[in-house]
């Protein structure tokens, strides 16, 4: 698989050897994928524009002069009119979408779990444009009126419409999710009727470290040692800091449906009560989570900013609404053996799942049978059991090898 469809530098050109000075002016949005691949730390020395880094004394001789617009991906905006307002969806392309295109690629759709958005950047970055249209798609926005008990069912609702925007212009659609996703997914996949879109042109799915509702004992440990016990501080305040040093004594001792139980009423009360010391924990926590996914060794610190934004714009409330409503969807899968209506519809779905997961520990059960497929991604010398969650953003071109596998088997079989 080429991830680049330019040709390969045989030689750098004589006139940049020359040159005392070299500017890269990244201006556009359009500019996010090669800004990327400049700045990318297994940059080529035979692609292109990679092959500048190995220039001569290049520290001294370029400069680069980067906008606001290019470190944000090209969009779509997919309106859905709900029964409480309208909900804008904000795709992100790696190139500007032509709906005009005589060849219909087939689109790989990445849903973001918790705390996810921009996460996907290293594969925008990576799935190749020639092949594929990659779309990281948002959430969509909240419209006023809505309640808090539908919450997850307007993100279903979300991703359904974004399958019928490409695929009602030919595409076929593939879905990557991860963790979080999986409940959505599943959702779907419980009342898939009330998904005519995603029921007609869905070609096959991709769970990544999907979570499940009934793990959330090993997901809120996994986070408290991971992200909030690092994060807080005495200057977030005494009070916060034992009460947290507390909560992860008290849950080891606690049932798996206690936690959960106590996680939802929890939830609740961040939803309902505006607090200081809510505002602190979670400030600290948003630059703890912005450490751990922007040190890794696969990403450039260049993706730092975007993810940043992201997370500044995410306000407390609706962090405690996403993980109030999904694990409250989540009592609804407790009994449930398998998937219910994809499988059956001939939609193929692939795992990937490790048995190192801080955050999300795998449920067998639910992925076995025709048409269901379970990759072991597991790192046994892996000592950051958060990477072991982010498999996608530690192992970008890994992750988009498998991708590409699974829609080339899927491609085949739907010709023949």
């Amino acid at each position: 698989m080429s991830i680049h469809r330019e040709k390969e530098l045989t030689g750098t050109p004589q006139f940049l050897l020359r040159s005392k000075r070299i500017a890269f002016l990244a201006t556009k949005a359009d500019k996010r994928r090669p800004l990327a691949w400049l700045y990318a730390i297994d940059a080529k020395i035979n692609e292109s524009p990679g092959f500048l880094r190995y220039l001569p004394n290049v520290q001294k001789r370029m400069t680069v002069f980067v906008d606001d617009k290019a470190l944000t991906w090209p969009q779509i905006e997919v309106n859905r009119e709900t029964p409480y307002g309208t909900s804008v969806i904000r795709v992100d392309t790696a190139n500007p979408y032509n709906e005009n295109a005589k060849e219909k690629l087939p689109v790989v759709l990445l849903i973001h779990g918790f705390l996810g958005l921009n996460s996907f950047d290293g594969m925008l970055a990576t799935i190749p444009s020639h092949q594929y249209i990659a779309a990281a798609m948002h959430y969509g926005s909240i419209p006023n009126d809505l309640p808090v008990s539908e919450y997850s069912h307007h993100i279903a609702k979300n991703i359904e419409a974004v399958v019928e925007y490409f695929g009602s212009r030919e595409h076929p659609v593939y879905i990557y999710d991860h963790s979080m996703g999986n409940i959505y997914f599943m959702m779907i996949d419980r009342e898939l009727k009330k998904y005519p879109a995603i029921k007609k042109y869905l070609r096959g799915r991709i769970g990544a470290n999907p979570f499940f509702g009934e793990e959330a004992k090993h997901a809120t440990l996994g986070f408290l040692d991971n992200v909030i016990l690092p994060a807080i501080s005495a200057d977030n305040g005494l009070t916060a800091k034992a009460m947290m040093v507390t909560l992860r004594k008290l849950i080891p001792l606690d049932s798996k449906s206690g936690v959960r139980k106590r996680g939802i009423q929890l939830s609740e009360w961040l939803i309902s009560k505006e607090s200081t010391m809510r505002d602190r924990v979670w400030a600290a926590a948003k630059e703890r989570i912005l450490y751990l996914m922007t040190n890794m060794d696969s990403l450039p610190h260049l993706n730092r900013i975007p993810i940043e934004r992201a997370l500044n714009r995410l306000p407390a409330k609706v962090f405690a609404i996403q993980i109030h409503s999904a694990l409250e969807e989540s009592t609804h899968f407790d009994k449930q053996q398998g998937l219910v209506n994809i499988p059956q519809n001939d939609i193929p779905v692939l795992i990937l799942k490790s048995e190192r997961d801080g955050v999300a520990k795998y449920v067998p059960r639910f992925y076995v049978g025709e048409n269901i497929e379970v990759i072991d991604v597991t790192n046994p010398h892996e000592t950051d059991l958060f990477r072991e969650h982010l498999y996608h953003m530690a192992h970008p071109h890994r992750a988009v090898e498998i991708i590409d596998e699974f829609i080339t088997k899927v491609e085949k079989q739907v010709k023949v």
